[in-house]
């Protein structure tokens, strides 16, 4: 193994690796160097340059959510703890999406969406959690 002159240091450690974050690094960079120009109290947090590069399957307008905000339970707006969160490349490549709930016990006054024929009590649900799904144009 051979090190570089440079303190002693491995070259193929010095080598960028794949995170988290690279799908947004392009992003990240353009919003920060944005930032950079602005004073010091506008500039946005990480939880605010989190939400502006992230991109919820649910948001794209293609998107079928069934009628019901929510993943989990009876799938009211509180009960959306379900995410497939893209980059905003592929966001553009997102062709359809949906939730599948037929898995899911459905409430009973009244039933919520359609199930499978078998479920017929709470205990033979497979989850309470929906399913997401998305096509992309790859």
């Amino acid at each position: 193994m051979a090190l570089s002159p440079r303190k002693g240091i491995d070259p193929w450690a010095m080598r960028p690796r794949p995170n988290k974050l690279t799908a947004f690094h392009d992003a990240l960079m353009l919003a920060l160097k944005a930032d950079a120009r602005r004073p010091k109290h506008e500039r946005r947090t990480a939880k605010a340059l989190y939400a502006e590069i992230r991109r919820d399957v649910f948001q794209h307008p293609t998107f079928d959510n069934g009628g019901h905000p929510g993943t989990y339970g009876l799938c009211n707006a509180s009960n959306k703890i379900d995410y497939i969160l893209l980059s905003p490349k592929l966001y553009q490549r997102v062709q359809t999406g949906g939730v599948m709930r037929q898995g899911m016990w459905p409430g009973v006054r009244p039933k919520r969406w359609e199930t499978y024929e078998d479920l017929d009590h709470p205990k033979n649900a497979a989850s309470d959690h929906a399913a997401l799904w998305v096509d992309l144009d790859l």
